[in-house]
């Protein structure tokens, strides 16, 4: 006639913003496993009765604080990967905590796993992977550990060297696996990475781009003067002769360019660019005038944009 009580939870990627959410929770004392995997999470809370709980994953949510768990006592295994701790506390009272993951978090401190220090702390596998913790001092609580076994600490800072650790086997001899083998996998694909960079900005710096010699490169003075005096304009600039087939009107280059022949080479299209790029514009009472050479006609006929008339 008693009510079958569910032991096993599990509400993975519902968008739950709050553990009180689920229903399951609500007056079962005899859920021992709780999967809230991939929700919203931002509070750790309403699991005081849950005292029967061994199980509690909590990946993959918004947490940034560790609080709240002190009356689960039959606790064993906790999973807070992924999410937004800053420090490893709020174990307290958790001495049968064997396994524990907060792995992708923002640590910076695990000052906290104190809490499980001395013989009385069951504390067997511990996973802080992908963390902030800079310096190889900030590990140094995990020598209280006495019961740790396996420690898993690559992709901290404190950890890019082997040398980090040869100190770490030194200080925790109780721990008898060390993740070195993924480190140094993954140190060698930073190194990798690193030498393809290098050896990609070595090559596009090989690069030379064309560039005109310096006797080809109009000087300072005649740049001066061509702006000062446009028929002492660059030869570069000069509208090509065979382009002035005929006297010039008053119109744009446009209309001077209507007598290019029609051959499809290479240099029909290089004199019609360059003529686009003086940007000239005509000047009023210029029709009429007599064939001349291609920079006095110029000189008559446009002006450029910032010539006063």
């Amino acid at each position: 006639m008693g009510t079958n009580l569910v032991t096993y939870v599990s509400h993975i990627g519902e968008g739950l913003h709050n553990i009180a959410e689920v229903s399951d929770l609500h007056n079962n004392t005899a859920v021992k496993s709780l999967n809230l995997h991939s929700n919203a999470i931002q509070h750790i809370g309403g699991l005081d009765h849950l005292r029967n709980l061994s199980n509690l994953n909590l990946s993959s949510n918004n947490i940034q604080v560790i609080e709240n768990l002190s009356s689960l006592v039959n606790l064993t295994n906790l999973n807070l990967s992924s999410n937004c701790i800053v420090e490893l506390r709020g174990l307290a009272g958790l001495s049968r905590l064997q396994q524990v993951n907060v792995s992708y978090n923002t640590l910076t401190s695990i000052a906290g796993i104190s809490d499980l220090h001395g013989r009385a702390g069951s504390l067997q596998k511990l996973n802080i992977q992908h963390n902030n913790l800079s310096t190889l001092q900030s590990l140094a609580p995990l020598a209280g550990c006495l019961q740790l076994q396996q420690l898993k600490v690559g992709g901290n800072p404190c950890t890019l060297s082997q040398a980090a650790y040869a100190a770490l086997r030194q200080v925790l001899p109780q721990v008898q696996q060390l993740d070195e083998s993924e480190a140094a996998s993954l140190a060698m694909s930073w190194q990798l990475a690193h030498a393809q960079l290098q050896a990609f900005h070595q090559s596009t710096q090989q690069l030379q781009y064309p560039q005109l010699d310096e006797t080809e490169q109009p000087s300072r003075a005649a740049k001066k003067q061509a702006r000062e005096d446009p028929r002492r304009l660059p030869q570069a600039r000069a509208r090509p002769a065979e382009v002035l087939q005929e006297p010039a009107t008053a119109g744009y280059p446009a209309q001077a360019l209507s007598t290019i022949s029609t051959n499809e080479d290479s240099s029909s299209l290089e004199a019609q660019s360059s003529a686009d790029l003086l940007d000239l514009q005509p000047v009023s009472g210029a029709a009429g005038h007599q064939q001349q050479p291609p920079a006095a006609l110029l000189a008559q006929q446009y002006r450029l944009p910032d010539e006063e008339e």
